[in-house]
């Protein structure tokens, strides 16, 4: 039982203090800079990311999943479409859902942020050694299993 509540204490200084740093540290500081001569912002582009990557079934889901109130929401998206980076397409069977589609040049731009921050990453684990490599790959997997 201790060995658990010591665990469970773990994974609550893993949420609150370790997985914020790490995002702000290792992803939005990447973000950031790669948008910067670019005609978006970082929420738009977390937005691209996730659509490129996972896709969305409505609007509701994205909100969600990108930590973005709901009125903020909208907007973004009005963004996005108007730049040609997402089309929305409604939903015959509900006519006030949409969905959210990534045009070519969404997945163009994502796709680049991709190759960069891979690049990125792969620089950044090079102080890893290959133990601690497979330790963390490792521990991704663990983490998974209990999403499940």
């Amino acid at each position: 039982m201790r060995k658990r509540t010591r665990l469970a204490k773990d994974i609550i200084d893993l949420m609150l203090n370790v997985l914020p740093d790490l995002n702000e540290n290792i992803f939005y500081r990447y973000i950031k800079h790669f948008v910067e001569d670019k005609d978006i912002n970082k929420t738009q582009l977390r937005c691209l990311l996730y659509l490129n990557n996972y896709g969305v079934d409505n609007m509701s889901t994205l909100c969600s999943k990108l930590n973005v109130e709901k009125g903020s929401i909208t907007s973004l998206v009005d963004d996005l479409t108007k730049k040609g980076y997402v089309l929305r397409q409604r939903d015959e069977v509900d006519k006030r859902r949409y969905s959210l589609i990534i045009t070519d040049p969404g997945k163009e731009l994502t796709e680049k942020f991709q190759v960069e921050y891979t690049g990125y990453l792969i620089n950044k684990l090079e102080r890893l050694t290959a133990k601690q490599d497979r330790e963390i790959q490792d521990a991704i997997k663990k983490l998974r299993l209990l999403l499940k």
